[in-house]
């Protein structure tokens, strides 16, 4: 979960134990219905971008498989959840993606992947 600094809102997000990752806001008022964003991810994590009240999702899509996976991005306007965009190469074995935005609005997504025996943290980073 996530709680906009600026405001009385917040989002969650969850995964279901069939890989369905779903996300929820709340505008101050009421809850939105549940958006589905992903039919089969792992391990989401959330933030809000204290610039313009943006809140961005960052999770493992499992949808290829093997070693086929990717970390995955979107960014809630406030009205819609945008197709998701992969922001590592295919690789195998990904996990815990985390996000972090600052005061600024500067973000910062990490995660590891597995490299033969060793397990590698990556990151981008917002301009």
């Amino acid at each position: 979960m996530t709680v906009n600094p600026n405001n009385s809102s917040f989002a969650a997000i969850w995964e279901f134990s069939n890989g369905t990752t779903q996300i929820n806001t709340f505008n101050s008022v009421e809850w939105k219905i549940a958006e589905t964003i992903s039919a089969n991810g792992s391990a989401p994590s959330i933030a809000v971008n204290p610039t313009n009240n943006h809140v961005i999702a960052v999770w493992t899509d499992l949808s290829a498989g093997d070693a086929n996976n990717t970390i995955k991005v979107s960014e809630f306007d406030g009205t819609t959840w945008p197709t998701p965009a992969s922001i590592s190469a295919t690789i195998t074995l990904p996990g815990s993606p985390r996000i972090a935005i600052n005061s600024e609005g500067y973000g910062i997504i990490t995660w590891n992947r597995l490299v033969d025996s060793d397990t590698v943290i990556e990151a981008v980073t917002s301009e």
